[in-house]
């Protein structure tokens, strides 16, 4: 983040920086202690009508007032949504059980899996570097590594009652965010879930038999169907809001304030031939942007995240970032 301030502040040299739509906060993973609301409707399984709404309460009221007159503004590529992708909408009973019952078999070597699934995936697939915070990855680190882990374990042993995990504004739908903050997009799912199957024999070993393989592999592509389903509709969402849109957008470095001693503010604006240009931006608090620079020029820096600062219903974005 030192560097992508340092870069932000060459506004003469860098006058362009792509924005991603307000989302809100991020768990960094779903937490072995999460806890639903009393009142909570248990799902089990769930499907996409209650991803749908999941979706909806996790992302607040998209706007206020009428909705906005222009069409929706869209800078995603590729192929949105899961229909054609022959994910299950719900898991056997069978899956059901054979999870439980290899929990406790998988909780302690998830870390080992999740090292393996990191290093497998990101080896093959290096365009994928441009999603992580390298400092946080491994070789570096194992932060993100025990995140994911977390969140194997988590849905494991909630996996009889997923209400924990699916609440309106729980952990699930806080990634979700996170996911589209990130621009990650459905064909991406095939990728983890292969690696991740991958992993999982490749460390756990002959205890893994073809049922039990299967079971996982539905119980990962489950997941997958509805974190595509809600992702999907938290980009309608930021679209259909005044001022909103999806994927990354590139804005102009408008203007930059020295607010107190190493923080700065950084406003943007859209450029005069996009649609947004002089449109209201309107979000909910504690939203944020995502920011894409890439002062080495390889395609490879991963977007920050930084609160958004300016009042809602201005014509233009800012955040304000502390220098560390």
């Amino acid at each position: 983040s030192d560097n992508q301030t340092s870069q932000l502040s060459l506004a003469p040299e860098i006058p362009f920086v792509s924005v991603m739509s307000c989302f809100q906060g991020c768990l960094p993973c779903f937490g072995s202690g999460a806890s639903a609301p009393k009142d909570a409707e248990k799902q089990l399984p769930f499907n996409v009508k209650r991803s749908e709404s999941l979706s909806t309460a996790a992302g607040s009221t998209p706007f206020s007032g009428s909705s906005p007159q222009h069409s929706p503004v869209s800078k995603l590529s590729n192929k949105r949504g899961s229909d054609g992708m022959g994910l299950p909408s719900e898991m056997k009973q069978q899956t059901v059980d054979t999870i439980a019952a290899t929990a406790g078999v998988v909780a302690p070597k998830a870390l080992d899996i999740t090292k393996n699934f990191y290093k497998k995936m990101l080896n093959t697939h290096p365009e994928l570097l441009e999603y992580f915070n390298p400092a946080h990855n491994v070789p570096v680190s194992i932060h993100q590594p025990m995140a994911l882990a977390g969140s194997i374990v988590a849905y494991a042993s909630n996996i009889k009652d997923l209400s924990p995990l699916l609440v309106p504004g729980g952990p699930v739908a806080a990634i979700c965010h996170r996911h589209c903050a990130l621009g990650v997009y459905p064909a991406q799912y095939g990728v983890v879930h292969e690696n991740v199957m991958g992993s999982i024999a490749e460390v756990l070993g002959s205890v893994v038999t073809p049922d039990i393989g299967a079971a996982w592999s539905e119980a990962v592509l489950f997941l997958a169907k509805a974190c595509i389903d809600t992702e999907e509709s938290l980009y309608q969402m930021a679209e259909q809001r005044s001022g909103g849109w999806s994927g990354f957008h590139e804005f102009q470095v408008s203007e930059i304030k020295d607010v107190a001693t190493g923080i700065k503010s950084f406003s943007f604006k859209p450029p005069a031939h996009s649609a947004l240009a002089g449109q209201p931006f309107e979000f909910t608090p504690g939203q944020y942007l995502s920011l894409q620079v890439d002062p080495e020029r390889n395609g490879r820096t991963a977007p920050r995240h930084y609160t958004v600062t300016s009042p809602p219903g201005a014509d233009f974005l800012q955040c304000t970032v502390k220098k560390i």
